[in-house]
């Protein structure tokens, strides 16, 4: 019996309700399909944030190392400096007093001079 496109009327019904269930099936698996590639690429993107976060982590750790060493390196050259200042601010003294010596030896030494040039025309 090969009328209505190869269905018998007695399961005309059923072959629809069958299609229908097929369609219905085809519909889950592709949902399912989805859904599988949707928790794929979340758990990728997942994973590539840990990696980022990780490398974040890695970058401010270096970055908290190297100011540590920049700041022990600002603390000795801070050193350098103060002691630097310090002895050059002595020696700025040290030259001031050698200066106040020499005109004391000048002023006696002209007083000398000029005590003996007396002496000598009397």
């Amino acid at each position: 019996m090969r009328w209505l496109g190869g269905y018998r009327p007695s399961r005309l019904g059923e072959d629809a309700v069958s299609d229908r269930d097929a369609r219905v099936r085809h519909k889950r698996w592709l949902l399912s399909g989805i859904g599988v590639l949707v928790l794929f690429a979340l758990a990728a993107y997942g994973f590539g944030m840990q990696k980022a976060s990780r490398n974040l982590e890695q970058r401010l750790a270096d970055n908290q190392a190297e100011s540590r060493r920049a700041v022990e390196e600002l603390s000795v050259a801070r050193l350098a400096l103060d002691v630097e200042r310090a002895t050059r601010l002595e020696l700025e003294r040290q030259l001031a007093d050698i200066n106040d010596q020499l005109k004391k030896r000048k002023a006696e030494l002209e007083f000398l001079k000029s005590r003996g040039a007396e002496t000598v025309r009397q």
